[in-house]
């Protein structure tokens, strides 16, 4: 991922990002290009989630922060998703059936310097393997293809809820 990539993305546009068979859209969640794209292509997401850079952004995404929450984004040495009770100021699509809302905290590496220029959170969409073939000119504009060791990854490193009495549980998929 280089600055051009985010430069496009601080001005609203999305990309797709292809890693170990996986794919997704990177984009910032409030933009109409991003509104667009999900409504169009609904019947290929799989979930969507938050990306932060840093913890302090919590509150502003949730109506209440778990106080568990702050130790544990802290001391995890992996990149974690995070789906939470009460979540605000994203599009209700964002939300799960439960109002739940997806967060993953992307704490180090290049990945999250250029998160944190960004001054704000970017959405990522996941979708299906089934989304249909992209147009290889087009490709050449919007997709991103990260190699397997790229520092983030598209699949986080663990995934787990946490209710707002501190309540845990952790997703195997």
């Amino acid at each position: 991922m280089n600055p051009g990539d985010f430069h496009a993305l601080r001005k609203g546009e999305i990309r797709l990002v292809r890693q170990t068979g996986r794919l997704a859209v990177l984009g910032k969640y409030d933009s109409a290009l991003y509104h667009n794209f999900v409504k169009e292509h609904e019947a290929f997401i799989e979930g969507h989630a938050l990306l932060l850079p840093e913890i302090g952004q919590l509150s502003k995404y949730l109506n209440k922060v778990p106080e568990l929450a702050w130790d544990i984004i802290e001391f995890s040495e992996k990149e974690l998703e995070i789906i939470f009770e009460g979540g605000r100021q994203v599009p209700d699509f964002f939300l799960r059936e439960d109002k739940k809302l997806a967060i993953r905290t992307v704490m180090n590496g290049k990945f999250h310097q250029m998160l944190y220029n960004l001054g704000r959170p970017l959405g990522l969409t996941k979708l299906s393997p089934s989304f249909p073939e992209i147009d290889p000119l087009e490709q050449q504009e919007i997709v991103l293809n990260l190699p397997d060791n790229f520092e983030w990854k598209l699949e986080p490193g663990k995934r787990m809820s946490l209710g707002i009495n501190g309540e845990v549980k952790f997703y195997n998929d």
